[in-house]
């Protein structure tokens, strides 16, 4: 969601949407990544993991 409201402002043609859309592409690429690799050891800790 936050990717498409980014592309908006390129769409109407603001001055610096593509720097904007960059910072929120990045952002959420990071925030993405830090959450995927943070999942097996959140699980391990609630004890949520599978030991099949």
């Amino acid at each position: 969601m936050p990717i498409i409201l980014a592309i908006s402002p390129i769409a109407v043609g603001i001055p610096d949407a593509k720097t904007l859309f960059n910072v929120v592409f990045f952002i959420v690429l990071i925030s993405v990544s830090i959450q995927g690799f943070s999942l097996g050891t959140t699980a391990r800790w609630l004890k949520l993991e599978n030991k099949e």
